[in-house]
């Protein structure tokens, strides 16, 4: 943990600071600096005072403490607006209770406080590391805490004999937020603003007004990429990961990477993958514990990293790592009989080249005009025809008459993969697992191998796999119920990006040979960007290694939630940043079947399409459908995204709520009560691009896009002509204009209503602060 501490660029940062001898105090902000709740959110505090007796005396449930407690601490900071900061008691003073029992809750809040509070390592070792560099360590924080309450709380948990002072806003009258504390500190410690560091997580408190001030500064808080993808996460699932919210961003503040793309994956290893990985060995120690089960056996290619973190945590299993795939088990587990009688389903593998489908088999393709067309795709080969006879024919007659080939093949596999299966001393009663779907390569590995596997255990198991798994003990992680129903599905039809970063470089399985006494597994070649894998690959793994070493530093019992899990995944596949969706939509995903197909989840044509079609109305076909167009857009959302970045955010409901957004509503209660199905807009600011998603949606039709900017020269936004207010209404155009504006919402409204007047033109006005004008 040390390294990943000392290579991390906020440590490289720091330590280039605290080496600058002009430096002579560094100050550190406390709450989610130098110390972190173990709760998601600090209100959350609340809800646990709320679980005590007393408490639920006086308010019933916890929700109920909490809202009052929430309201008192609103009503104190309006009643004592003159003051940078209020205190625990001008809160308390607001609620109903008793003197005595005020005093008992504050007490228990403290408590609680001291209770939930972890000190951050890495920067309590700063503070160790400024003063041995002759620095003097002071701590500020903006809280209506008391210095007494905070020294309270931070004693039992962090060395604060080394810290020179602590300085509180509620104490001082003075605060960060307003940077009215930074001229106070200087004055006092008698130092110039460039002999201040400061440290601290808030942008605007603990940099922007620092820096302001002169004051040398540290953001120490994660990205806004990753901060943007976390929010989302967040109003995607109404929910936080509880205690484990801060572990992950503990660990994504360990991101030692300079170039923007690894720095994505590190970030997507320490949030997303690791957790999964760290919860999915939990599941698979507690699975085979309950039935006893002393071996689980990983499959190819998924299984090689599922094994590396099981076994990073849990060294009482025996553990297998089984090359194995759907292409390389079809022969063994084949039953020739029926095949023979059910021939085989061409058009299942539609994307495989003919010479694909016969290296499937293993059969050398001898027909010459075959061999002339070998590179064509299956699905191609009904239109293709020779001397009258389709291509397509020719393959199924010369297939149906080598069938005593296949099965010597069939035959030969079997015993093959036998073979290498007791090689590697997998047994009966054992456990296997794989990343799931339907889970049939689990039973294919089964019946090839000629082994009574107890259980199966799935990464996910979709609708289809429940079927088909019925007679066996199989198992998903992921659990299907009607809170993840619809995510398991979106899982189910975009899985790909899972599926090529948990692979990395583990190649497909094609078959099993034998290598002197040896059985070995025959593997596809690598024939991917191996440079730009290989970065991804080294920064996706240090994140979830960053993530499994601060789990165990901090918190290594708390468990995660599956159903969050599973709706954490889905949030990435249906809402992704534009980030998450340029990135992931750029990798290139080999199918892993035996054949030559791959492509990239987002491609060219995939944009083109979206354009073509238009966002809104491609998605409300996937509204009717989720795999519409699944084979010409593999990820349909994190194209739409691509195309529009905020489109799905907005239709989605999960954009951070604004005063735009209070105008917004506001306006669209006019449209819906009124009726109103035809409108202009004036303005083509944020404020146009975010109400233009529910007026579509409501079927209004936008007659014209009006902007004073326009009255110079027209221009384009969204894909809307912007035109200047002379050019849109006029006598065969009065329909009502929407004021897309907040702030100048009061001009515009004055600048419309001359406008009608000199022109003699009736129209409707609608703004957020008078709501319908009538003129």
């Amino acid at each position: 943990m040390k390294k990943m501490f000392q290579e991390s660029r906020l440590e490289k940062e720091f330590i280039a600071a605290i080496n600058d001898p002009q430096i002579k105090v560094v100050s550190f902000d406390i709450f989610e600096t130098l110390a972190f709740r173990k709760t998601a959110v600090p209100k959350d505090i609340f809800s646990l005072m709320g679980e005590k007796k007393f408490v639920k005396e006086l308010f019933d449930t916890p929700s109920t403490f909490r809202q009052f407690r929430e309201n008192a601490e609103t009503q104190a900071r309006r009643k004592h607006s003159n003051l940078d900061e209020i205190t625990l008691e001008q809160i308390y003073e607001q609620l109903f209770v008793t003197e005595k029992k005020k005093k008992r809750l504050m007490d228990l809040e403290i408590k609680t406080e001291t209770e939930n509070i972890y000190i951050n390592k890495q920067v309590e070792s700063w503070t160790k590391t400024a003063i041995k560099n002759g620095k003097k360590v002071i701590l500020i924080s903006d809280t209506y805490l008391s210095h007494k309450s905070i020294k309270k709380i931070l004693l039992s948990k962090f060395d604060a004999l080394h810290v020179e002072k602590i300085y509180i806003s509620c104490e001082l009258g003075k605060s960060k937020a307003k940077g009215t504390i930074y001229p106070h500190i200087l004055e006092e410690l008698g130092i110039k603003p460039k002999e201040l560091f400061h440290i601290g997580d808030n942008k605007k408190n603990d940099v922007d007004n620092a820096k302001e001030k002169g004051i040398n500064t540290l953001h120490y808080n994660i990205e806004g990429s990753l901060k943007k993808s976390l929010e989302f996460e967040k109003r995607y699932i109404q929910n936080d990961f509880k205690s484990n919210a801060n572990i992950r961003v503990l660990s994504a503040l360990l991101n030692p990477f300079e170039k923007t793309e690894q720095r994505f994956y590190f970030d997507l290893g320490s949030t997303f993958f690791a957790p999964l990985l760290w919860e999915f060995s939990h599941w698979l120690h507690d699975m085979s514990d309950k039935q006893n089960i002393e071996q689980i056996n990983f499959v190819m290619r998924e299984g090689k990293l599922f094994q590396r973190y099981f076994t990073t945590l849990f060294d009482d299993k025996e553990v297998n790592l089984i090359y194995a795939s759907r292409k390389s088990t079809l022969l063994p587990s084949i039953d020739f009989e029926n095949f023979k009688e059910s021939n085989i389903n061409f058009y299942t593998y539609k994307e495989f080249s003919i010479e694909n489908f016969y290296d499937m088999y293993m059969l050398e393709i001898k027909d010459k005009t075959l061999k002339k067309y070998k590179k064509t795709l299956c699905k191609d080969a009904n239109t293709i025809y020779v001397d009258e006879h389709s291509l397509l024919e020719i393959f199924k007659n010369d297939f149906s008459a080598r069938l005593d080939e296949v099965k010597e093949n069939i035959n030969k596999q079997k015993s093959l993969i036998t073979r290498y299966a007791k090689s590697l001393g997998v047994k009966n009663g054992s456990a296997i697992v794989d990343f799931g779907g339907i889970g049939r390569s689990l039973k294919q590995i089964g019946s090839s191998c000629d082994i009574d596997f107890k259980q199966y255990l799935l990464f996910y198991m979709h609708s289809g796999g429940y079927e088909y798994m019925n007679s066996s003990h199989a198992l998903s992680f992921l659990p299907m119920n009607d809170k993840t129903r619809y995510a398991i599905e979106l899982i189910r039809r975009v899985p790909e990006f899972l599926e090529i970063l948990l692979n990395g470089f583990a190649t497909s399985t094609l078959s099993y040979k034998q290598s002197g006494t040896q059985i070995v597994p025959v593997t596809k070649i690598f024939n991917g960007d191996m440079h730009g894998l290989q970065e991804i690959e080294e920064a996706l793994h240090l994140g979830i290694d960053a993530f499994f070493a601060t789990k165990k530093m901090y918190d290594k019992e708390s468990r995660f939630d599956r159903e969050s899990l599973a709706l954490m995944i889905a949030r990435l596949i249906e809402v992704p940043t534009l980030d998450e969706a340029t990135r992931l939509g750029a990798l290139i995903y080999d199918e892993g079947r035996g054949s030559s197909y791959s492509y990239p989840l987002i491609s060219k044509k995939s944009l083109e399409l979206v354009k073509k079609e238009g966002v809104e109305p491609l998605y409300t076909q996937l509204c009717k459908n989720i795999g519409y167009k699944k084979e010409q857009l593999h990820w349909v959302q994190g194209a739409i995204t691509q195309t529009d970045e905020m489109f799905l955010p907005y239709v989605k409901n999960i954009v951070e709520h604004s005063v735009n957004d209070s105008a917004i509503e506001e306006i669209l209660h006019i449209l819906d009560e009124n009726r109103i199905k035809k409108v202009n807009i004036y303005g083509a600011g944020d404020f146009f691009k975010k109400i233009r998603y529910p007026l579509l949606q409501r079927n209004i039709e936008i007659l014209s896009l009006i902007d004073s900017r326009a009255e110079i020269e027209s221009f384009k936004i969204e894909g809307f002509e912007v035109k200047s207010l002379k050019e849109s209404i006029n006598k065969k155009n009065c329909f009502p204009v929407i004021i897309s504006s907040v702030a100048f919402s009061i001009e515009i409204t004055d600048k419309l209503l001359q406008y009608a007047k000199e022109n003699d033109l009736i129209f409707d006005i609608i703004n957020h602060y008078n709501g319908l004008i009538k003129l």
